[in-house]
């Protein structure tokens, strides 16, 4: 009997360490053992219809006021200079400095504690400085960022309120917006805003929504649309597609519901896709954070448009990922950071197809299992796509 439980007892731990293996570079490591390349990832410049697109999830446990040493003198590190070292890697590959990446999207939740914290503003605040004067970007506001959460007992449910500190730091009056040339504005609440940039030849309209985008959220987004209709639109929004496959349309990932919302005033994934989305052509790419996994984060749908076109949908967020402090050999258990994964959005023009990379900038490798590493079919005549005409 003894016997017989021992060997169950070796059954059932190898089981959970071959759950807990993740594919990096060209073989399968365990969660424990990660090789780091000898050279760091360079995106040189190559040309004008090859370009990428910088995506940053959740940042939260990066800035998390408990995750630094200045806080607790004990914790072995300071999880904050993770979202510098992403944004360090953004500037560096930035087409200003010689390389491919034309603009960069946070997807929300720069924060942890909210308002709690000031501290955590500054760090996030840091981090998103490095791409200052060097590269456009857009960042989205998430469910962490709002000023305060409360109950609600009208819809029995947790709501969000107040915007003033992500005003403050990134709202279209900040330091990071005011003036730019390619800032095009902001909602009458500052949560809401568009940006324009340039890839080569082609210019592109930059969307990002509050969280549970409100109807006044989406007119103005459709008026952003209208004044821009010859242009491809992305937008962003922290929370859009869930990365369960509960939805039985094709497999996709289904759309998210409504969770921490303003008192019945916000919309759910698919409320965003049928009022604006599926109305305009010219967005052909939504992208989200906000949901997760232990072993994922991640996840994509493909929908048709009313004008029968592909509408590409992917999550990413990588911030219950912890491997960043097994591997320092850190004691007790283990933290959750993101392990300095973000999304590498590669367009190759002439190819007409996009490449979707995943890649840590703590281990300088890439994640190439099925949902990390993968292509997206450009396969509509641009020109007729994205006309006013």
């Amino acid at each position: 009997m003894k016997n017989n439980f021992f060997f169950f007892l070796l059954f059932f731990i190898s089981c959970v360490v071959f759950s807990s293996c993740a594919t990096f570079g060209n073989r399968l490591y365990t969660a424990f053992d990660y090789k780091v390349n000898e050279v760091p990832l360079s995106l040189p410049y190559e040309s004008p219809d090859r370009f990428t697109i910088a995506v940053l999830p959740d940042i939260q446990n990066y800035t998390n006021y408990k995750y630094q040493k200045e806080y607790k003198k004990s914790f072995p590190a300071d999880f904050r200079d993770m979202a510098l070292r992403q944004t360090e890697f953004v500037a560096k590959n930035s087409i200003k400095n010689g390389g491919s990446i034309v603009f960069a999207i946070f997807l929300g939740d720069m924060v942890n504690t909210r308002s709690k914290k000031k501290c955590e503003w500054e760090y996030a605040d840091q981090a998103v400085t490095v791409l200052d004067d060097v590269i456009p970007f857009g960042i989205v506001i998430g469910n962490h960022d709002y000023d305060y959460w409360k109950w609600s007992f009208k819809i029995s449910d947790v709501i969000v309120e107040g915007g003033s500190f992500f005003n403050t730091y990134f709202g279209p009056t900040s330091k990071h917006f005011s003036k730019k040339s390619w800032y095009g504005g902001a909602s009458e609440n500052g949560l809401n805003s568009y940006s324009i940039f340039k890839a080569g030849e082609r210019t592109f309209l930059f969307i990002g929504l509050e969280f549970e985008p409100s109807d006044e959220a989406l007119e103005w987004a459709q008026q952003v649309i209208n004044d821009h209709k010859d242009m491809p639109v992305i937008v962003a929004t922290h929370g859009y597609l869930s990365y369960n496959r509960v939805d039985t349309e094709n497999g996709n990932y289904s759309f998210l519901g409504l969770h921490h919302h303003l008192e019945g005033t916000g919309n759910g994934g698919r409320q965003v896709f049928n009022k604006l989305v599926r109305k305009n052509k010219n967005i052909f790419l939504v992208l989200c954070g906000h949901v997760f996994d232990v072993s994922s984060g991640e996840g994509m749908r493909v929908d048709i448009d009313d004008d029968g076109y592909k509408v590409y949908s992917i999550v990413s967020n990588y911030q219950k990922r912890a491997d960043y402090w097994k591997i320092n050999g850190f004691k007790g258990s283990a933290k959750p950071c993101g392990d300095g994964f973000l999304r590498l959005m590669n367009f190759d023009m002439k190819r007409k197809i996009i490449n979707v990379q995943t890649y840590s900038t703590e281990f300088n490798t890439f994640e190439i299992d099925a949902d990390s590493d993968f292509s997206l079919d450009i396969d509509w005549d641009w020109n007729e796509r994205f006309s006013s005409r």
